[in-house]
């Protein structure tokens, strides 16, 4: 019962983890684009966002909890570890799936605090576009033109794609959707999607890293949030 309640939470934080990576490749549509975007997301639709934002979290503290209740039962089942160790038919992604998600639970924290809430890195939050709009284009590309900040991320959706790598694969396995001759197919879902995510997450930070993304003021002309009629 604990694996179908992992893989059902685990399904709907995927499916955030997709939608949340095509959000940012609008980072190449331009300053105007991208920030459009934020504004519906914070300001046009803030109620159906808090809603999601909920259920997000509802689903995180499940899943994180079903695992470690199930790494639990694992370890005392057997709480003598074997003597000698040999890894048959199993990747290295599966062997640090514990691993892999704490450092995403410590990434998400600090992505919030960033980006969401400007608790750190806070220097570009406040800053306005010419339409008086929050400009979350240029807060971006500023933070990921900080080597510490780019490689965090990079660090953080390494993680990410091995996680999702095994979890997808192990999802279809508990649904039972991975047998028969459909199971090569539902085996490379997890991979290809895994890849497809971390292409598309990092693309927007190295084109920002390397000058391919550049910021559209000075940030010492730019207008600050604090000081704008538009701030709720």
């Amino acid at each position: 019962m604990l694996k179908i309640v992992m893989a059902i939470t685990g399904f709907a934080l995927a499916g955030f983890v997709l939608g949340h990576m095509v959000g940012h490749l609008q980072m190449f549509l331009g300053r105007d684009a991208y920030n459009g975007y934020a504004h519906f997301l914070k300001h046009d639709i803030i109620k159906l966002l808090w809603i999601a934002r909920l259920s997000l979290l509802g689903c995180l503290v499940v899943h994180v909890a079903a695992a470690a209740y199930l790494s639990n039962l694992n370890r005392m089942a057997r709480p003598q570890s074997y003597r000698v160790v040999k890894h048959q038919r199993t990747t290295v992604f599966a062997r640090t799936m514990m691993w892999s998600g704490l450092t995403i639970l410590a990434f998400v924290i600090y992505h919030v605090l960033h980006f969401t809430l400007g608790v750190v890195h806070g220097e570009h939050f406040a800053q306005l576009d010419p339409a008086g709009r929050q400009d979350v284009f240029n807060n971006f590309v500023l933070s990921f033109q900080n080597p510490l900040i780019f490689g965090a991320y990079v660090v953080a959706n390494g993680a990410l794609a091995g996680h999702l790598s095994h979890a997808l694969s192990s999802m279809f396995k508990t649904l039972g959707l991975s047998t028969g001759r459909f199971k090569a197919i539902f085996e490379r879902i997890g991979p290809a999607f895994a890849t497809i995510c971390l292409l598309g997450f990092l693309l927007p930070p190295l084109a920002c890293f390397t000058g391919m993304l550049n910021p559209q003021y000075e940030v010492t002309d730019a207008p600050a949030l604090a000081n704008s009629p538009t701030q709720r």
